[in-house]
């Protein structure tokens, strides 16, 4: 009984001992305190709008307590500071006992820099105890936009590729737009492109027209926001009843992380709008990749991957697609969307509406694949009854007993198809549709057609040594990311 009190005084002694000690203002001037990073960076930042905030965490590592006399910016032109909930720039005389720690958190709203590339803004925290001096260092970039609203626009439009469009609602274009090489689009969340007239988007591969989310940070370690499904909501052109017959043209035109990638729609069964899609790449959406609904298409060298449901639905109109890679691996590895996905083929194509235009369809020289079994769907009253040609693809898809397939190479449970079809621990390679060395995609393709698309969507000869590869993507020993 007695050695148990005497541990009970002891211990109790030792407590107060500690608690003196880090209750005790230290003034000593060798004694630091420690920051969770010396440097708290932002992602590229639009002007005149508030970023997200970042945190940085603050800890006391000695037994004593310390006194900060002050926490301030350097010049606290573009940041802002709030330490454990209380606001503001300038803070004094805060006691941060031992071993305990504070969180100060920081965001930024940029001004207009007068520049059309992101110009670096920087400041410091300066934290100051006992007479010493100690910085973290703040960085962000800051971009200026075309800053849109909710609009509808009926003239003729031609945007232009200085500055990108910071779109914040929909957009409806009543009239003719032109797009050029470069021109860089930011939808917020559910914003959306809505066009009713003729549409040119004309990019280059040096120069392509980009259209995505508007958040350039990170979700996570490992995700940034752009990985993310139905981050904004689509892109749509709609022919109305009224008018004559659209032409939509869009080249070289990289587009990823929204609902709906193209939707092109006409309600009408007669004057069908034609839309030709070149080089293109639509990738990661939470419905829908490629929608023809009453539409004339020719799509060629164009990649449309990873959708929660159909990466191509048709339903009336004439289409032919040539040297196509669509592949449907939505949700593979590390689940990062923010839907789940359909179980659903990766191509529909729907002939059995009698309200529809008739239909044609032509795949040539087409990858068609996924995790489904699947991946290729006709739904036709009657085989008879469709008209369509499928020939030098590769298919991951049950045969179809249909006229007009020939020289079609069907996938095998051992097929390696594509650099990368996951994004997953360890080392989070993104997704990556190009072809692997041993794919059976590679020769097959009719040479009749790749010649007269000799370049793939990255540029490189299909021509030259073997046969030429199916899909959009020549085989390439190392292959340029795509990301």
């Amino acid at each position: 009984m007695k050695h148990t009190l005497l541990y009970i005084v002891l211990l109790t002694g030792s407590l107060l001992f500690l608690t003196c000690c880090e209750g005790r203002i230290s003034s000593d001037p060798t004694l630091q305190l420690s920051f969770s990073a010396d440097t708290l960076r932002f992602d590229t930042l639009f002007t005149r709008q508030e970023s997200t905030t970042l945190t940085l965490k603050v800890r006391n590592p000695h037994k004593e307590a310390l006194l900060i006399s002050s926490v301030t910016l350097n010049n606290g032109e573009y940041f802002r500071l709030n330490i454990d909930g209380v606001a503001g720039t300038n803070n004094k005389d805060i006691v941060l006992y031992g071993k305990d720690s504070l969180y100060i958190f920081v965001s930024c709203l940029p001004d207009h820099q007068n520049a059309t590339t992101p110009v670096l803004i920087e400041d410091q925290i300066l934290f100051s105890v006992n007479d010493h001096l100690q910085t973290v260092l703040l960085e962000a970039y800051g971009q200026d936009v075309h800053l849109c609203g909710k609009d509808t626009i009926l003239q003729d439009t031609i945007l232009t590729a200085d500055l990108p469009y910071l779109v914040r609602d929909t957009i409806i274009f009543a009239g003719k737009v032109t797009v050029p090489a470069g021109a860089t689009f930011y939808l917020h969340d559910y914003a959306a492109l809505f066009f009713l007239g003729d549409v040119s988007m004309n990019g280059t591969l040096e120069q392509p027209i980009t259209i995505r989310g508007d958040r350039l940070d990170k979700a996570s370690t490992h995700i940034a926001y752009n990985y993310i499904s139905g981050r904004w909501n689509g892109i749509y052109l709609l022919q109305p009843d009224e008018t004559p017959a659209c032409s939509w043209k869009l080249n070289y035109v990289e587009t990823n992380s929204g609902s709906v990638g193209v939707y092109a729609v006409a309600y009408r069964t007669d004057n069908l709008p034609q839309l030709t899609l070149y080089n293109s790449r639509i990738h990661n959406f939470s419905l829908y990749g490629l929608v023809l609904q009453n539409t004339n298409a020719t799509i060629i060298n164009t990649e449309i991957s990873n959708c929660a449901s159909y990466c191509v639905y048709l339903a009336g109109g004439n289409h032919t697609f040539t040297h196509n890679t669509i592949a449907n691996y939505f949700g593979s590895g590390l689940q990062m969307h923010s839907t789940g996905r359909e179980d659903v083929a990766a191509v529909y194509v729907n002939n059995l509406s009698k309200k529809m235009a008739p239909m044609r369809t032509v795949f040539r020289n087409n990858i068609i694949t996924g995790v489904r079994q699947n991946n290729l769907l006709v739904a036709t009253p009657l085989p008879d009854y469709y008209t369509g040609t499928f020939s030098h693809n590769y298919l991951k898809a049950d045969s179809l007993g249909i006229e007009g397939f020939a020289n079609n190479v069907y996938a095998t449970d051992t097929d390696t198809m594509f650099v990368c079809t996951r994004y997953a621990p360890p080392d989070y390679t993104y997704f990556d549709f190009q072809l692997d060395s041993v794919s059976p995609a590679r020769g097959i393709a009719d040479k009749f057609y790749s010649q007269q698309h000799p370049l793939d969507r990255l540029g490189n000869p299909r021509l030259e040594g073997k046969a030429p590869d199916a899909g959009c993507y020549q085989w390439q020993p190392t292959p340029v990311t795509n990301e």
